[in-house]
């Protein structure tokens, strides 16, 4: 039986993370699965960064069970430069769902969609190194460095999917 499989779409928030999965789902925001290359993933919207805020993203990723849901896809806002309680909630379940035997790989979109003055426009290297304690190869975090449509975005995130997760 495969290793069962969590794909991240991560950005900071209002990043685009959302709009990739609506065009992924062909603009259906509630569709909770998709077919990739022939196999099914669960998805979850809710990144840690939505409100209402880590409850509701602790209780779905701390009670996911692999036989039940092998193959999902996720969002996630990569919250590690403060060591706040919010932060460490992160970490914390990026642990448990690896310690419970799902193989995580993080698709990281590195720039602001829309850039915003006085606010923090790019994933920072030290967030991208934070992803990389949960992985087992250096390919299972891949950075999307250019600025693009969503329908672009979802066809690389699903790009990354086939070539990389499912590889």
């Amino acid at each position: 039986m495969p290793r069962p499989k969590i794909a991240f779409v991560v950005g900071h928030e209002n990043w685009g993370k959302s709009e990739t999965l609506r065009a992924l789902t062909d603009r259906d925001r509630y569709q909770k699965r998709c077919l990739i290359d022939g196999v099914e993933f669960f998805i979850r919207r809710m990144s840690n960064d939505d409100k209402p805020e880590t409850d509701s993203f602790e209780k779905f990723w701390k009670s996911i069970d692999p036989k039940k849901k092998p193959n999902v896809i996720g969002t996630l806002c990569p919250k590690f430069q403060d060591l706040d309680r919010a932060t460490k909630l992160v970490l914390e379940v990026l642990g448990a769902l690896r310690n419970n035997g799902y193989q995580l790989f993080f698709w990281v979109i590195r720039n602001r969609c829309k850039p915003i003055r006085n606010k923090t426009n790019e994933v920072s290297d030290g967030e991208i190194l934070e992803l990389c304690k949960f992985v087992h190869s250096d390919k299972e975090v891949e950075v999307f460095s250019e600025i693009h449509e969503p329908a672009v975005m979802a066809d690389k995130f699903k790009r990354f999917v086939t070539n990389v997760v499912l590889a």
